[in-house]
């Protein structure tokens, strides 16, 4: 992509389970690694964090900018995340008190994907993502109390072709302010940049993987 313009978003604080590092990644090398790893064509095609904090910047509405940033804040897939409730989403205590770790609580793909019938040994319906982004958690929160959705009804009742129209139109936002990407961009793109985001920074394969399922 050309030269990454200057944003005030922040990037995602990498999910370690107790602080939050800043580990320094040479761009360029990192765009060398990853241009590799295309030629071999047995890797998911992922952005870098500077390109996706570029590209979250150049969607202007909350809803929209709140999806993909869920996206890329716990590496979610796309339909888990259209898939989310109000009841889902813990920010508070029983008491009203913000929480001192965040959370989301998400249906994995795969449990929906196995179809009827009780869940077999070693089956986990459920998984809780951390939210580790302090800045997200408050756009989270403005997001909630702005469009006030109904316990039970999912938070953005959007299809995928919906989703990826946002995605697409953004995309073009960037193309118009200069700004480019090597690769073909989808919504799944996010969940992959966050696993590698995570890699990069000396997240364990384990965790990734953990949080990923």
């Amino acid at each position: 992509m050309s030269e990454l313009p200057k944003t005030s978003l922040p990037l995602p604080a990498l999910v370690t389970g107790g602080h939050y590092p800043t580990i320094p990644v040479n761009f360029k090398v990192a765009v060398a690694m990853r241009r590799q790893a295309q030629l071999l064509g047995v890797y998911p095609a992922y952005l870098l964090a500077p390109e996706v904090s570029v590209l979250l910047a150049h969607l202007l509405d909350l809803r929209q900018l709140t999806f993909f940033e869920l996206l890329w804040n716990t590496g979610a897939r796309p339909n888990e995340a259209l898939a989310l409730c109000p009841e889902h989403v813990h920010l508070d205590d029983e008491h009203g008190k913000p929480l001192e770790r965040p959370f989301i609580v998400l249906r994995t793909l795969k449990q929906r994907q196995r179809g009827r019938g009780r869940p077999k040994n070693g089956d986990t319906v459920n998984r809780s993502l951390p939210l580790m982004d302090r800045n997200f958690v408050v756009r989270l929160r403005q997001f909630l109390t702005s469009f006030a959705v109904t316990k039970g009804k999912p938070l953005w009742p959007e299809s995928d072709d919906t989703i990826s129209r946002w995605l697409q139109r953004a995309i073009a936002r960037a193309e118009r302010d200069g700004v480019t990407f090597s690769i073909a961009v989808t919504p799944k793109t996010f969940r992959h940049s966050f696993a590698m985001h995570m890699l990069l920074n000396q997240g364990s394969a384990w965790k990734t993987e953990n949080i990923l399922r």
